[in-house]
């Protein structure tokens, strides 16, 4: 059996408890004052929960007798330390730049041998040793003089002993990094890290050679002459690389499995790290199959210990993930999700009093980043820059720069964050230039910022654990911040419709077996369900979030959240946001319709395929027209066009019907869910026929395809199902008229 060490929630808090006294003041919910276990917060201020400071009770000697969660190995207590600088670490000042470009050279800020051990070999190190260079390292590399937590040091130490693998579960800003970072500089070899996002490599690599510790990266985003150059320093006797990260995929190919065999043979692999470890499993909100192919490492170098790494995992995906990875005697280290320095709450649109929920929106951001730690207010910005700033996640991209827009309209700064641009406003916002920065839900992995103060989900997330990670992005640096959603009645088809598209994909993949599908389903559908319950049918939000990751005995937050601070107006808010009947709220905002704007997208998509078409016509036209040459040809269609003998339209073959009807086909086929999958080829043929009887040449029959499925390819990519007939009676639901 798995050794597990959970610890208490006290072993979780990474702020420095107060001193005890018999009586303490209340700092108000919006302070970055720092929270812990055994503190509360009052309601809201006025303008949100209407409530005052007020003086409570110590309840420390109480906090300490409540038993401590899930514990299998016991432990005492544990004094939760702050974790200080010894001396200031140099930042990076560009987080965002990509891999590739710092990797031309590969090569780390000059770092003295005495304080981290060079890669001459990995030996056996006696256990007095390992204390002594790990605080070592933890001082003179990383700049801390004390570990973040207990439970953080003990996870270190075990890993550092290289006797066993190791499993970690910490919330988000808990200081997992750390818990590989720092025993990859204690011996003679180089620690692999897979990850599975470019970008997420990007920002730990750039950080690390802030602090002076060389680490590279081998993606597809590299250049010759840079992948050269990683090779090149790795095939050296004496590498200087102590990190080396890799994605899934490139662990496929075959250089790096020999450069990994290498490696092995001369004995120079301490570790082997999976970041994100909950992609590797179906039970996982984040599935990616190509975790599946680690298994590639394990064979290549049996003897070398494996850390697993993640923040967001279930009991299911705890087995599952150690199941696939095929850890071996491994040591699990768990903490409770819950997070007092957070405030968890939920926001009905159609009910917000006063003002647009735009308004309101921005209006509560304001005032987050004007409260100070004694509980006053002061300006918005000082010497140019916020006293922390947040993100406003949106769902598509087009939402996110109207959302940018409004704000900015509002007198919050605010900029999207899309292609193009990204670099230049991560820079801001990491500088607390910005107030907000607007993105979709794949923003924020693998960004290292602690005065993150509110994390706002402007529609319902459809995954719970998803949400967790996401909304754990804010306040790692334990003071007071702030998660909400801006739920609508709206959204909950919406949801429905999303999550039956992406059930709909897994069941049809090729990939994998009968059994890891329906394991991907149920995960689908256990986390949108949850998701649901946590907005719907409210209870305390940190306990929602702690008993989804099968941690029974967390205990209701008191004033954490929404829910516990004023119950009945919270029930009474879910109850009519599932019932409301007002269609008008539908339209609230400053926001055109989703009709509108889906509408003009679909118009410039179909202009830019007929301008290609006729591009194409005008390349071509020095040339010999096609001829059909034999009409008797089988089609390779299963659908062929209706009246495929009629020739109506000179020079129109029937292999370029068959082709459109087959193009329709794919178009309705990736954009229906299963339960209309068998009305795709005849509705295929169908509107492949329209579009044939209102044709007059060749040129409008190409022109009037490609629109079309211009057309359903734009439905689909906006999550929209594509109605046909476009009829009253049509007994399927218009996904864009759930837009809110």
């Amino acid at each position: 059996m798995d050794d597990v060490i959970v610890l208490s929630s006290d072993d979780e808090i990474e702020t420095p408890r107060p001193s005890t006294s018999s009586a303490r003041t209340e700092w108000p919910i919006f302070s970055q004052k720092a929270y812990t276990n055994t503190q509360t917060s009052t309601e809201f201020s006025q303008s949100f929960y209407g409530a005052t400071k007020r003086t409570l009770p110590d309840t420390s000697a109480t906090d300490a007798k409540r038993p401590r969660q899930n514990e299998v190995e016991t432990r005492p207590a544990a004094t939760v330390k702050p974790q200080k600088c010894a001396k200031p670490v140099q930042s990076s000042g560009n987080c965002a730049q990509e891999a590739c470009s710092t990797s031309a050279s590969n090569s780390a800020k000059p770092s003295s041998s005495s304080k981290f051990a060079k890669n001459m070999g990995v030996e056996k190190m006696p256990a007095d040793e390992i204390t002594g260079n790990l605080q070592k390292i933890l001082k003179e590399v990383f700049g801390f003089s004390s570990y973040r937590s207990q439970n953080q040091e003990r996870a270190i130490a075990t890993v550092s002993t290289r006797e066993r693998d190791v499993y970690i579960s910490f919330p988000t800003g808990a200081g997992k990094s750390l818990c590989y970072q720092l025993p990859a500089l204690l011996y003679g070899g180089i620690t692999i890290v897979v990850s599975p996002l470019i970008a997420l490599i990007t920002d730990q690599v750039t950080a690390l050679r802030s602090k002076g510790i060389p680490s590279v990266a081998l993606n597809s985003k590299l250049n010759s002459t840079e992948r050269g150059a990683v090779y090149d320093d790795l095939r050296k006797e004496i590498p200087t690389t102590k990190l080396l990260y890799l994605t899934p995929e490139g662990i496929a190919t075959d250089p790096v499995q020999r450069l990994i065999s290498s490696l092995h043979r001369r004995h120079l692999l301490s570790f082997i790290v999976v970041d994100e470890a909950h992609c590797v499993t179906h039970w996982g909100h984040d599935f990616r199959p190509d975790y599946l192919k680690l298994g590639l490492l394990r064979d290549i170098a049996p003897e070398v210990p494996w850390i697993a790494l993640t923040a967001t995992a279930s009991n299911e995906a705890q087995e599952d993930i150690l199941q696939q990875l095929k850890m071996r005697r491994a040591k699990l280290f768990k903490t409770p999700t819950y997070r007092s320095n957070l405030h968890y709450d939920v926001q009905v649109k159609e009910l917000v009093k006063n003002a647009s929920p735009e308004l309101h929106l921005a209006r509560f951001i304001t005032r987050i980043l004007t409260v100070q730690d004694d509980g006053s207010t002061s300006t918005l910005v000082t010497d140019g820059k916020y006293t922390g700033s947040g993100i406003v996640y949106c769902r598509t991209r087009d939402e996110c720069e109207q959302m940018a827009t409004v704000l900015e309209q509002a007198g919050v700064s605010c900029l999207p964050y899309h292609a193009g641009l990204k670099n230049q406003v991560q820079e801001k916002w990491m500088r607390n230039e910005l107030a907000a920065i607007t993105a979709t839900i794949a923003f924020g992995m693998g960004i290292d910022k602690p005065d993150v103060r509110f994390v706002i989900h402007w529609t319902s997330p459809s995954n719970m654990a998803a949400y967790y990670q996401e909304s754990g992005r804010a306040g790692r640096n334990g003071l007071r911040a702030y998660c909400r959603i801006y739920h609508s009645k709206s959204d909950r088809g919406f949801l429905n419709f999303l999550v039956a598209r992406e059930i709909g994909q897994v069941k049809h993949k090729k990939s994998g077996n009968e059994k890891e599908r329906d394991q991907q389903v149920k995960a689908i559908e256990l986390g949108y369900q949850k998701m649901m319950d946590y907005i719907e049918n409210p209870c305390c939000r940190h306990v929602s979030l702690a008993r989804f990751f099968g941690d029974e005995k967390t205990k209701a937050c008191k004033e954490n959240c929404d829910f516990c601070l004023n119950p009945k107006q919270t029930e009474t808010a879910a109850d009519r946001s599932t019932r409301r009947e007002d269609k008008d709220a539908e339209d609230e905002g400053t926001f055109k319709s989703a009709r509108e704007r889906l509408d003009k997208e679909i118009a410039n998509e179909a202009r830019a395929m007929i301008a290609g078409e006729f591009a194409k016509r005008r390349v071509n036209r020095s040339t010999n027209e096609r001829r059909e040459t034999n009409d008797a040809a089988p089609l390779v269609s299963d659908c062929p066009p209706l009246d495929l003998n009629d020739k109506r339209i000179p020079k129109l073959t029937k292999e370029k019907r068959n082709g459109v009807v087959d193009a329709i086909r794919k178009a309705l086929k990736s954009n229906w869910l299963d339960a209309k999958h068998h009305l795709v080829p005849k509705t295929a043929q169908q509107i492949e026929h329209d579009i044939f009887k209102t044709s007059k040449f060749d040129g409008d029959y190409s022109s009037k395809a490609a629109a079309k499925v211009g057309e359903i390819r734009k439905k689909t990519k906006a999550s929209e199902e594509y109605l046909w007939p476009p009829c009253s009676d049509n007994p399927f639901v218009n996904a864009s008229n759930l837009l809110g």
